[in-house]
């Protein structure tokens, strides 16, 4: 099924096969649910720190949003010094190999977060979804389960998607903009 597949290019395979263990004795319908809630990130039964789940990607590439902010803001003080074209490509030339990390690391991270909408996207279609998942489980409460929002998680997580790629397609494209400006004119 294609969430599997998800979820083997989410996961590491130690915590693929763990996840898929504790969920085994599940019935499809609350594996499908399990797997959702482990894409998105949101109230997974894993208490490992080290996920790599869309809600996740987007918190651990914060710093790279705010460093291709500092970067475009960088660009403009360029631009608008009153320093000689040639003064301003020599600055570009030291600062290429930046400007080529960011705007890779950007390009990956519009990647992932499309890839993981996609496939959430395909899950939801084929699937009808609950308002409400009630995950039955004698850790989560004092009565054994809890009611967990899962309709409002996917739609939650894919708007936090589309900001997070609209905001790296922007400084992509103010930053290829700038470095246009800065070296041909």
């Amino acid at each position: 099924m294609r969430i599997d597949y998800h979820l083997e290019r989410i996961m590491k395979h130690n915590r693929l096969i763990n996840f898929k263990n504790s969920i085994r004795s599940f019935s499809i319908y609350e594996r499908i649910l399990e797997c959702l809630l482990e894409i998105t990130n949101v109230f997974s039964n894993n208490n490992n720190n080290k996920k790599t789940s869309t809600q996740n990607i987007i918190g651990r590439r914060q710093n790279l949003i705010r460093n291709g902010h500092h970067f475009c803001h960088l660009l403009l003080a360029i631009i608008h010094s009153k320093n000689d074209r040639h003064w301003k490509q020599q600055i570009l030339i030291e600062l290429f190999p930046f400007f080529k990390e960011i705007c890779t690391n950007l390009g990956q991270l519009i990647w992932a977060l499309n890839s993981n909408k996609e496939h959430i996207r395909y899950v939801c279609k084929v699937f009808a979804l609950p308002e409400y998942y009630f995950r039955c489980t004698s850790s989560t409460s004092l009565y054994g389960g809890e009611f967990i929002p899962i309709k409002a998680i996917i739609i939650q997580m894919n708007r936090n998607c589309l900001m997070t790629i609209h905001e790296c397609e922007t400084i992509r494209m103010n930053i290829h903009h700038m470095v246009k400006e800065i070296y041909f004119n």
